[in-house]
């Protein structure tokens, strides 16, 4: 069936019942639209590719392997869910918040979805798979454990903790075991003593102990570079410190802020940088 016969099948009805079982043995709920407020659903074994989601509040809500192909999550508001091998493949999130109240989504995958201006609470992800272009997130106190991203991972910011409300206590939160070896890293601030645990990066990023970028580091590393950039360098490095009273190991990118800021040289300072690099990738 086409797109617009299966978002037509469901017409004006708020009635949530299969359409059927789809050739790969899934409930058939292609297209459904969810109500503005959907509490305590719970869908096991089914195809939610096309679902309708836009806006919803979507509370306390079971999924166990499900297929979110090309579903609209824009503007949503998650809380409390529980996700469990599902595929999310093309789904929008724009604008839309998860892990509210902390929601968690074990053995997942996410390919080419569209993340950008998607904010997470406090949602947990383990062993899931993340691939494609992972842009401007505000990850918030959110957990990764043991996941894995491929693709590109440019400018999103991980909290340990809740700068505003210093009582609030995160599930889970923090880098744990994640592989970003197959990732292009860019623009990644970690802070508000986020633990980094057991954390793989991808050439071209480094774990840096901000503790170590003294004035007499960017003094001498100055005197390495051309007089052109060297202003902006010490500007750059004084940027990575915006966080350093909350975290103290960071990860820091070649791209993004180094080379905006030293342009052709951005590969030497990045070398020097990497004198000030942690042996132990500690928590902040």
């Amino acid at each position: 069936m086409k797109e617009r016969e299966l978002l037509a099948r469901w017409g004006v009805s708020s009635e949530v019942r299969s359409r059927g079982i789809t050739t790969e043995g899934l409930a058939d709920f292609r297209g459904i639209a969810l109500p503005d407020i959907s509490e305590r659903l719970e869908f096991i074994n089914a195809d939610l590719s096309l679902l309708r989601a836009g806006g919803t509040k979507l509370r306390e809500s079971r999924f166990v392997n499900c297929v979110f192909r090309k579903a609209d999550f824009r503007n949503a508001v998650e809380s409390g869910g529980l996700f469990e091998a599902c595929k999310f493949d093309n789904v929008r999130f724009a604008k839309s918040v998860l892990g509210v109240g902390t929601s968690r989504y074990s053995g997942c995958s996410f390919v080419d979805c569209i993340w950008p201006t998607a904010m997470f609470a406090n949602a947990v992800f383990r062993d899931c798979e993340i691939s494609g272009t992972f842009k401007k997130v505000d990850c918030g106190t959110s957990g990764f454990w043991n996941c894995k991203f491929t693709g590109t991972v440019d400018s999103i910011w991980i909290k340990g903790g809740d700068p505003y409300d210093a009582s609030h206590r995160p599930v889970d939160a923090g880098l744990h075991g994640v592989d970003f070896s197959g990732a292009s890293l860019s623009d990644v601030t970690i802070s508000d003593r986020c633990p980094i645990v057991d954390v793989l990066l991808p050439e071209g990023a480094l774990f840096v102990d901000v503790r170590l970028l003294t004035p007499e580091f960017v003094a001498r590393a100055q005197s390495k570079l051309s007089a052109e950039v060297q202003e902006a360098f010490s500007t750059a490095v004084w940027a990575l410190r915006v966080h350093s009273q909350t975290q103290n190991i960071i990860i820091v990118t070649r791209a993004g802020l180094l080379e905006k800021a030293c342009g052709k040289e951005a590969d030497k300072a990045f070398g020097l940088l990497a004198e000030a690099v942690a042996t132990l990738p500690l928590s902040g």
